[in-house]
């Protein structure tokens, strides 16, 4: 499927955002229900309180999204600039940033976030390092993550810092790099999801529990920096869309498993309207448990 994609490219290329956009809708219309979809029906209906009918026409939109987000990118990948993005809350980021201690960015994982607001950050004039696990990009696979996902990389580095590939067989080489751009006064960012770091969380949300990696607000803790949280919001006419920066998450007292958790709830707190305005762009509903 990868190696088909980057077969696209050229047409992707020469198409306008909007014809892109009407193509990725129809394939989701023709492609089977629950085509690359992490997330069962189950897990829609029983813990995001959906009828069945409902979930399924929430799953068939978020494939659609999905498959828009990897038409873009396509475009993108042929040398066009695809979005247009307005920013909020650019004060938090300096008033961050005066304090001398860089900051954390938790991007919320909705579709097309993380690439949008890498490139918000780089319109700010304060591009990201941005951590990355290997299977970034087209494929998991030992053949993809060798040769494909590099490709998908060479677009993305156009708007960041650096990458920083996170090994779990050597995470203090990440940590290391991480802790020295803090140091610098420089901004790391991270997807708020359940495979940016080892340890899991598990917050109430919607019905179950959401399951999240700590990485980023423990790393905020030991440096005693600001962790900001972001989300991404479309207008109607995608590829335009809104980044919002919101104030540092609350992180008080000197207990570090006390402060991660109060950052995490926090962030919760303020991801479900986003989720309840946007759900077919929200990319957690994998995580979601009993």
């Amino acid at each position: 499927m990868a190696l088909g994609v980057l077969a696209a490219t050229p047409v992707a290329s020469l198409l306008p955002a909007r014809q892109l956009r009407a193509a990725a809708v129809r394939l989701a219309e023709l492609l089977p229900a629950g085509f690359r979809q992490e997330a069962s029906l189950e897990t829609f209906v029983a813990l995001g309180g959906l009828s069945r009918d409902e979930a399924a026409a929430l799953r068939r939109r978020q494939l659609a999204q999905k498959l828009t987000s990897l038409a873009f990118f396509l475009k993108q990948l042929g040398g066009s600039s695809v979005y247009e993005i307005a920013v909020e809350g650019r004060e938090h980021v300096a008033e961050a940033l005066a304090g001398g201690r860089g900051a954390v960015i938790w991007i919320a994982d909705f579709v097309f976030a993380s690439e949008v607001v890498r490139q918000a950050f780089h319109e700010l004039g304060q591009p990201l390092t941005h951590v990355i696990r290997p299977e970034h990009g087209f494929s998991s696979t030992c053949f993809g993550v060798r040769c494909l996902n590099p490709v998908h990389m060479k677009v993305g580095r156009r708007h960041v810092r650096e990458f920083v590939v996170f090994d779990r067989d050597r995470p203090d080489d990440a940590r290391r790099r991480l802790e020295q751009r803090l140091g610098e006064n420089g901004l790391i960012s991270l997807l708020a999801c359940a495979y940016e770091g080892r340890t899991l969380v598990r917050t109430p949300f919607m019905r179950g529990k959401l399951q999240l990696a700590t990485g980023a607000p423990a790393l905020a803790f030991k440096m005693g920096c600001p962790i900001l949280p972001v989300f991404t919001r479309p207008s109607p006419e995608a590829p335009h869309f809104t980044v919002s920066i919101g104030s540092p998450l609350m992180m008080s007292g000197t207990d570090r498993r006390a402060a991660i958790m109060e950052a995490t709830e926090d962030f919760v707190a303020r991801l479900a309207p986003c989720v309840g305005t946007h759900p077919e762009l929200w990319r957690g509903w994998s995580s979601l448990t009993e």
